[in-house]
């Protein structure tokens, strides 16, 4: 369906496109609207945007990000890809089964991923706050 056809455009979009913004936000406000969204998630994971933009975060530098340039106003291409990832998990078990075969196939990912969260709170904030939450709820 529709949200197949605009997974597949992303996966083939450059990292430095336009249209990639535009088609992460597409992608995550028809998650939070879907009413088969534990499926839908499951559908992109399985996709291979899941990987795709976890290997892109941790290719990223730990230092802040300035990818995309100010004049745009296109929002940084780490915060898309961790806005992304966050919508992608949220609330949604397997998902984060998932997530967490590529930051271990890494080797040091999660340490990676930390020290990305870290440098680049602002870009990352929402990323952070879903595996937070997904911590505490799985400690209830």
């Amino acid at each position: 369906g529709f949200l197949h056809k605009m997974v597949q455009v992303l996966l083939v979009e450059p990292t430095q496109s336009p249209y990639r913004f535009w088609l992460a936000c597409c992608i995550e406000t028809y998650l939070r609207t879907s009413k088969r969204r534990h499926q839908d998630q499951l559908g992109i994971a399985s996709s291979g945007l899941l990987k795709c933009f976890v290997q892109e975060v941790l290719g990223s530098t730990t230092e802040v990000q300035t990818i995309s340039p100010s004049s745009s106003g296109e929002p940084h291409s780490l915060q898309v890809a961790c806005d992304l990832i966050a919508e992608v998990t949220k609330y949604n078990k397997p998902v984060l089964v998932y997530l967490d075969t590529f930051l271990t196939a890494d080797g040091d990912g999660y340490e990676k991923l930390k020290e990305i969260i870290m440098a680049n709170l602002i870009d990352t904030n929402v990323l952070y706050r879903s595996l937070m939450l997904a911590i505490y709820n799985d400690a209830l």
